[in-house]
């Protein structure tokens, strides 16, 4: 997608994108940065949190908060030495390849500028994948980028799915509700391409078939020359998503929040540690 925004010149874009179980981060790090949680922490207050949902903070803040990576480094389907094979074969021997600076190798650390011109986004993954936390964390940083320039952020779309870790889609024999899962995406996809008529400049309705148009303000005709798509204006199309009963259903069923999985896997170690995670919470509020 980050290719597709800045090429040089300006290409058609997208009405949507879907990611399922996605590789933000390419790397073996085990803990979540201080940045990170708090933009992490930020999205989380801004959107509105249901009652049975624990209040706990993702995390202390104290740079030692242990990501997905490390919470389910045991994990029998994506362990962390398939896991690492997986990662090198993605990119190569390479040993200048920054890791952390590379964003279309790890699109976690996509540019503000380049995120807030994303389509709309949907992204599934589950809650015991190794992966989850950077869907999570990718999540947060797209919603900030688009809110900074006043984007739709109503149908930017982060489902994390209850109990199962990566690969679901390929379980539907042992796991039958993701049969209906199946058809969930297949839902979201024909949506994003439910576009609405876009009026544009002059107020003339016409169909769109990307996230963007392109508006030209120095020739009469689009798609003359490079120059003259260079010179081209992105102005962003809404896309509303439209959630079906049935697909809203399962939802509701069997996906949680980004809140409630943080404050379940921080009382879980805890637990191990033989620290009540009550008395910690209380200690850290008083911190």
């Amino acid at each position: 997608m980050s290719m597709i925004i800045e090429h040089t010149p300006v290409l058609p874009r997208p009405v949507g994108l879907l990611l399922v179980y996605p590789c933000m981060q390419v790397g073996l790090d085990f803990w979540i940065s201080n940045d990170d949680l708090q933009v992490i922490e930020e999205e989380i207050s801004r959107g509105p949190i249901p009652d049975d949902n624990l209040t706990a903070r993702p995390g202390r803040g104290d740079g030692m908060t242990l990501n997905s990576k490390a919470a389910f480094m045991d994990d029998q389907v994506l362990g962390t030495s398939f896991l690492r094979a997986l990662m090198v074969m993605y990119v190569g021997g390479d040993p200048k390849l920054d890791l952390k600076s590379n964003y279309l190798v790890s699109p976690i650390h996509t540019p503000d500028k380049i995120l807030a011109q994303f389509p709309r986004t949907y992204i599934i993954t589950g809650e015991k994948d190794p992966l989850v936390d950077d869907s999570i964390i990718f999540s947060a940083k797209l919603r900030r980028a688009k809110r900074a320039v006043g984007a739709d952020l109503g149908s930017d779309t982060l489902r994390i799915v209850s109990g199962v870790s990566h690969a679901f889609l390929q379980m539907t024999a042992i796991a039958p509700e993701m049969n209906d899962l199946v058809k969930v995406i297949g839902e979201e996809l024909v949506d994003m391409l439910q576009v609405p008529e876009d009026k544009g400049l002059n107020g003339v309705a016409h169909e769109v078939s990307a996230s963007v148009v392109l508006v030209d303000h120095h020739h009469e005709k689009a798609g003359k020359d490079e120059k003259q798509a260079q010179n081209a204006v992105v102005r962003h199309v809404s896309n509303p998503r439209h959630v079906s009963p049935f697909v809203l259903e399962w939802e509701q069923k069997y996906t949680r929040d980004a809140v409630t999985i943080f404050e379940h896997r921080r009382v879980a170690y805890l637990d191990q540690l033989g620290i009540d995670p009550h008395e910690d919470h209380s200690e850290h509020a008083h911190n």
